[in-house]
């Protein structure tokens, strides 16, 4: 599955609010044009692989920088 825009946030840093975001991409461009971790890497798949294709063939990258962004580690 081509994903034409990926999410990508923080755990830590408001996860609530990027889903959210992913909430409205979805309803507007559809869910199956959304890629977010939590939603799209299934048990067993190689998740730095998954995230290396998916960010390499994303048309846009949605970057959500929260308030804790340099701190966290």
């Amino acid at each position: 599955m081509s994903h034409r825009i990926f999410v990508s946030y923080r755990r830590q840093d408001h996860p609530d609010f990027a889903t959210r975001i992913r909430d409205t991409l979805a309803n507007e461009f559809g869910r199956d044009d959304v890629f977010m971790d939590f939603d799209n890497i299934g048990p067993g798949d190689n998740w730095r692989q998954m995230l290396e294709s998916k960010v390499a063939n994303c048309l846009v990258m949605v970057v959500i920088i929260g308030p804790q962004w340099a701190q966290i580690l």
